[in-house]
């Protein structure tokens, strides 16, 4: 039965361990594994055993990729997804990898979409249609999207954020309020009529108030 001839530290990644079995290399491995495994030298070690190891190995690579990308940024469950396809990971790792996110609470597509909306209006003003789209193409289901915008009170503050954008248009491009051309900046980036109309409105009376 082949046998385990020597066990090595990885010079780069301290953390892992390379392992020879019958002095030829066979797989490098976390050093948590080796210890929970009890890998020695001398140790001898079945196919079925090697074959476990590997698949071990596998699915730490896919899971250890999984936190790189979401050190960079939160991402949805269907860009995890995705983005370890593109690499190209056994399926099987991938919803593996997605069991273990979710269940340590790395991954969340409720706690996701309401972080994304809060960043975006923290950072740029959109329209609760502009961020409905931007979620639906992270994959994020339209009921969790709904109560995401209710959570964070959207249709409350859409018209302030309508208000805001005209006003900074209309300083921009000095055209009336009721500019046609001015509607339709507002209407290209998700308002309503009604809310548009709505925000004229109330640069209007404050442009009255201030006369």
């Amino acid at each position: 039965m082949p046998k385990i001839t020597k066990i090595t530290v990885q010079v780069k990644q301290p953390s892992r361990m390379n392992i020879f079995v019958d002095d030829k290399f066979f797989t490098g491995l976390d050093q948590l594994y080796c210890i929970q495994y009890g890998l020695r030298m001398g140790q001898e070690v079945s196919a079925q055993f090697c074959e476990k190891i590997l698949k071990i190995d596998q699915a730490e690579t896919v899971y250890k990729k999984a936190l790189k990308l979401l050190a960079i940024r939160p991402q949805s469950t269907f860009e995890i997804r995705q983005k370890l396809r593109q690499r190209e990971f056994a399926a099987n790792h991938i919803e593996q990898t997605v069991s273990r996110l979710e269940k340590n609470n790395l991954l969340n597509d409720d706690e996701f979409a309401i972080s994304w909306i809060k960043h975006r209006l923290e950072n740029r003003l959109r329209s609760t249609q502009h961020l409905i789209s931007e979620l639906r193409q992270k994959g994020i289901a339209k009921l969790t999207i709904q109560s995401a915008i209710e959570q964070t009170n959207m249709a409350d503050q859409e018209l302030l954020i309508a208000t805001k954008l005209l006003q900074a248009k209309l300083r921009q491009t000095k055209l009336p309020i009721n500019k046609v051309k001015v509607r339709g900046y507002l209407s290209r980036r998700g308002f309503s009529y009604g809310t548009i109309l709505a925000a004229e409105k109330i640069l209007a009376s404050n442009a009255e108030d201030a006369a």
